[in-house]
């Protein structure tokens, strides 16, 4: 009898183990299913903004005024371009059997209009607005919208911001629609960016434009050819020298002359790179011998083209730094040639379009060949064209949560961490929603990751970002269990404080999770970025650096551009603060290496 019970026991015992595993076994799955699910999410917010990107592109009218893509599957031929018209973009399909996967690019609203009666440029408690919703408060603008007027610029259409929100779904019961039932959303990611047609405006309709009249020398079998105008300068800069050249067109003194870079694109250096199809500072390497018909190539540096690598191609040519066309090059340029610097050029060179230049021209032949400059409107006309469909200008990142003046707001939601060696005090009341904010850390975490694939601090970040996760599908459930959510979060600051000290490159996480765009436009976010800069260095200075060289230095130099970047940013130089933030970011990584 005895036997018998233990034989039963055994079996009782085996089968609550076998249960046990099972029900473990499925949790395991559906917590990775949920893991995959975050990262699959962010693949498909980017798709909709490329799908939106291209939209823009391929209407037959330029700039785009508004945002309206269409269906209508009865026209011949159709038009499919969303699933949704009402709302803008949409697309709605299936990942894997049992997962959908939804990107909506919805059509936005601007912010709601405003008196600035203390001439701060934001929006201040008490100054009236426009309350075109009726909901009592100032609504800041949202979704995917028309920029330009904010952005400073004239017209409708320069600018684009694009926001893309993606959504996946379990779909047990096929019969019904995505979110109803057993269908419930388990990962989702917001994304934009902004996309704006470059201009080309050169300071006059010549061959060559010079800042100064007197640095341009036209030498022996230098020849410059224009209808009109050859070389055009502002008034009262001296004049060419040509003696010894063949300029058949006119010197021009040009009025109101501005050839600044941004008087020419429309934008600044920083905007250009991020709008380039080539962006080096690599003059050697980084420029290709034949440059692809009608794209962007901003190099930072000197440059010198020669016989192994001549100046060839179609193209938009910006260069920050001194030109060098060698004798002997055979270079053959179509298109618009802008240095910042010196040019030097010797034959045999052909230059068709115009060139802008900042510093001194200095056009010669060599023996029986000529380094001929001819002005074409037609190419610089073609050049316009294509160069003025849209381009990114933004790198892809997640908008944060908006306050009424359309600062970001770090109050309402739990946010990207301001300090990674310090774990935030966190409101549960204030947490949870669909703009649940560790979206924000998640997706910058991410992209760091990406472009850091053999950090030694790895699987510490992955786990920081596995806990973000948990985090944010504890708040989707119905009711949110915020509490546990919390508990994740502060488990997921504790990660990323051991990867830090563990060896992560701390210059590059403090690029990516403090976007300066996002930052200067909030003075306290801004101050706290600030002080943690300053905590960050005194923390490392405590180290003993006098056996590694350079390192304090770097320290110091990061805090003085820190420091340089309080003082644009309460000036409101706001060009000048994203490169002060940016160059400190870039010292303390150095810094941090070295020690």
């Amino acid at each position: 009898m005895i036997v018998i019970w233990a034989v039963m026991s055994l079996m009782l015992i085996a089968g609550i183990i076998v249960a046990g595993t099972d029900e473990f076994a499925a949790l395991d799955g559906i917590s990775q299913t949920e893991y995959a699910a975050g990262g699959q999410a962010h693949s498909i917010a980017e798709a909709g903004i490329t799908d939106a990107y291209a939209w823009l592109r391929r209407q037959p009218t330029q700039p785009v005024s508004a945002f309206t893509p269409q269906l209508d599957l009865d026209a011949d031929p159709e038009i499919n371009e969303t699933e949704d018209p009402s709302k803008g973009l949409v697309r709605t399909f299936e990942m894997s059997p049992g997962l959908w996967a939804r990107y909506e690019v919805v059509r936005g609203t601007p912010a709601e209009a405003f008196t600035d009666a203390n001439g701060n440029g934001i929006f201040d408690a008490g100054e009236p607005f426009s309350d075109d919703d009726g909901d009592g408060r100032r609504s800041p603008g949202k979704g995917t919208r028309d920029v330009t007027s904010e952005r400073g610029l004239p017209g409708v259409g320069t600018v684009w911001l694009l926001e893309s929100t993606a959504r996946i779904f379990r779909r047990p019961n096929a019969s019904l629609p995505l979110g109803v039932g057993p269908n419930v959303q388990i990962g989702s990611e917001k994304m934009a960016t902004e996309v704006r047609r470059l201009n080309i405006v050169p300071p006059a309709s010549s061959a060559i434009c010079s800042r100064e009249g007197q640095d341009v020398t036209i030498g022996a079998r230098g020849r410059v050819r224009a209808k009109t105008t050859a070389i055009a300068f502002p008034p009262e800069t001296g004049s060419p020298n040509t003696g010894s050249g063949e300029v058949p067109g006119s010197r021009t003194a040009v009025p109101g002359y501005k050839d600044y870079v941004e008087d020419v694109f429309g934008v600044g250096w920083t905007m250009l790179r991020s709008m380039a199809d080539i962006s080096t500072t690599d003059p050697v390497e980084g420029v290709p011998a034949q440059l692809s018909d009608f794209s962007l190539v901003v190099i930072t540096g000197d440059v010198v083209f020669d016989e192994q690598r001549p100046l060839r191609g179609t193209a938009l040519v910006v260069v920050q730094g001194n030109v060098t066309i060698e004798s002997g090059s055979n270079s053959f340029f179509n298109g618009v040639l802008y240095v910042d610097g010196n040019l030097t050029a010797r034959a045999p060179a052909y230059i068709r379009g115009t060139i802008i230049c900042t510093g001194t021209s200095d056009i010669r032949g060599s023996g029986g060949d000529y380094c001929e400059i001819e002005h074409d409107p037609e190419t610089i006309g073609m050049l316009q064209v294509k160069m003025g469909q849209y381009r990114y200008t933004k790198s892809r990142y997640i908008p944060a949560p908006k306050m009424e003046d359309g600062r970001a707001d770090e109050g309402v939601t739990i946010s990207t961490p301001i300090d990674p060696l310090d774990v935030p005090d966190i409101d549960a009341d204030k947490a949870g929603g669909e703009n649940f904010a560790t979206d924000d850390a998640i997706d910058a975490i991410d992209d760091w990751l990406m472009q850091n694939p053999t950090t030694p601090s790895k699987r510490r970040i992955e786990g920081a970002i596995f806990k973000l996760k948990e985090a944010r599908n504890l708040l989707t459930r119905v009711p949110p269990d915020r509490e546990r959510a919390i508990q994740k979060v502060v488990g997921a600051m504790k990660k990323l404080k051991e990867a830090v000290e563990k060896g992560a490159e701390l210059g590059d996480i403090f690029v990516e999770l403090y976007n300066p765009d996002l930052v200067a436009g909030d003075p306290q976010l801004f101050n706290q970025m600030i002080d943690m800069v300053g905590r960050m260095i005194d923390e490392t200075s405590a180290t003993d650096t006098n056996d590694v060289p350079g390192a304090l230095q770097d320290l110091q130099d990061a805090r003085t551009l820190a420091d340089k970047a309080g003082t644009k940013h309460t000036s409101g130089d706001t060009f000048g603060t994203y490169q002060s933030l940016q160059r400190s970011a870039r010292k303390l990584k150095q810094a941090l290496q070295k020690l």
